[in-house]
């Protein structure tokens, strides 16, 4: 029995990193055509400029393999508090496009660190009835991220200051670095390196305490020390390293991030021209995609992991099919805006319900204790080195072999990933992390059936 309002509010502050990392990910899709302007960038420029802070994701995931094992959760929420504000007064005072570059760099250091130690964290203080749930917070206020992003977007466009778009940034980051102050250590990282103390302490925040004494026995009874890379190696964790590294590669081949980093430009590239009426555009679906995260967090305690990630890819892959056809066959321009804002609407609800929050969820779920920090930095950093590959390969791709050739190749990879899934990807609802740990070592079947 946890204190459920000290755990809501807990994974809410965590989740401001969450909230950051939607930002800064967001913020450049409607200052780009401001920044271009000013620095006279080139398709392979601004290439580098989207790609910039995803290759710093990559490398901030892969900082973290042995610092979230070694300094634990809450140090590492703290250290990309700092980085975030340092990062955001940077950008929005850059003179030039080598230090434009180098703080969304930095920023995206930041989000590597948060896209995995805040799920991570919130996975490891969170009863097992509402794991999804607390979990999708951070995905909910991923998408508030990218909502604020295009609010404050579409409030400077009319005058162009890109600078204060991407300083913004700097108030979340301070609310950021506060509250995590207030923030407790994760219970089960402290048993791991044998601080029962502390690891009491922190605890107590989360149970109350009738209930206490018989938490911390169970909890402390099933806590392992930290493993090494041997550790992921065992023959038992192969299928889960499949399913992990799978979903998480999944999710950003099924092209999402075109809209959120691209869609202005895309919209443009389809017939409108109206920057006020762009951002508007995506305000909308910047909204859209915060229901589909409530829809999610409601949903996947209830329904299962399963079932949201197959509807997902469904509407994922219709999307992406809708736009490469509408490029195919329909003339009109005005047919084309209809067809391509729908399908963005469509695969951003999609991404929202499944996808986007489960991936994150079942790879803090589904690897043991032991090695969690460690695999979940290494599938994390999969992830963002996927993301930074599709981000800087789309807009040569669309100049080379053209938009419906795009947008097909992305609607068959998220058919495959339904299939993947279908075939592969376990049910994690309503089990302990303890337990799914168990019935691994235990049962490994086909369909990995726990």
């Amino acid at each position: 029995m946890y204190k459920k309002l000290a755990v809501w509010r807990i994974a809410a502050i965590a989740s401001l990193g969450g909230l950051l990392f939607g930002f800064n990910t967001a913020i450049l899709s409607g200052a780009v055509f401001f920044i271009k302007k000013e620095f006279h960038l080139s398709i392979t420029s601004e290439s580098t400029l989207f790609s910039a802070i995803l290759f710093g994701a990559f490398l901030g995931a892969l900082a973290s393999i042995r610092l979230v094992d070694i300094v634990g959760r809450r140090k590492l929420l703290l250290a990309s508090a700092a980085i975030f504000i340092v990062g955001s007064f940077w950008s929005g005072s850059a003179s030039a496009v080598v230090h434009l570059l180098s703080s969304r760099f930095l920023i995206g250091i930041a989000i590597g660190i948060c896209s995995l130690a805040v799920p991570l964290y919130i996975t490891e203080i969170a009863p097992t009835n509402i794991r999804g749930a607390l979990v999708g917070m951070n995905q909910l206020f991923v998408t508030l991220g990218i909502l604020l992003a295009y609010l404050v977007d579409y409030y400077n466009t009319s005058c162009g200051h890109w600078r204060i778009m991407l300083m913004f940034g700097l108030v979340p980051a301070i609310v950021f670095l506060l509250g995590a102050t207030l923030l407790p250590e994760s219970p089960r990282w402290l048993l791991q390196h044998g601080w029962y103390n502390r690891a009491r302490k922190a605890l107590k925040q989360l149970v109350p305490d009738g209930n206490f004494e018989a938490e911390f026995m169970i909890l402390q009874s099933r806590i392992k020390r930290s493993g090494n890379l041997r550790n992921l190696l065992k023959h038992w964790l192969w299928p889960v390293i499949i399913v992990v590294f799978g979903l998480s590669i999944i999710q950003q081949v099924s092209g999402i991030n075109i809209i959120f980093y691209y869609g202005p430009d895309f919209l443009r590239s389809i017939g409108m021209h109206t920057s006020k009426a762009i951002m508007l555009i995506s305000v909308i679906i910047g909204f859209i995609n915060v229901c589909g995260s409530v829809t999610s967090m409601l949903l996947v305690d209830r329904i299962g992991r399963r079932k949201l990630l197959i509807t997902s890819l469904i509407l994922m892959a219709m999307a992406n099919l809708f736009v490469a056809f509408s490029f195919h066959y329909f003339l009109s321009i005005k047919i084309r805006e209809i067809f391509s804002i729908t399908a963005m609407i469509v695969g951003v609800s999609g991404f929202a319900i499944g996808l986007g929050p489960l991936v994150w969820l079942m790879m803090c779920e589904l690897f043991p204790t032991i090695i969690r920090g460690l695999a979940v930095s290494l599938a994390a950093a999969t992830n963002w080195l996927a993301n930074m590959l599709v981000i800087f390969s789309f807009l040569p791709m669309a100049h080379f072999i053209g938009n419906f050739y795009c947008f097909l190749i992305y609607g068959l990879l998220s058919l495959a990933g339904i299939f993947f899934v279908y075939k592969l990807v376990p049910e994690t609802a309503k089990i302990s992390l303890e337990k799914i740990e168990s019935r691994l070592r235990t049962t490994i079947t086909h369909h990995l059936e726990y």
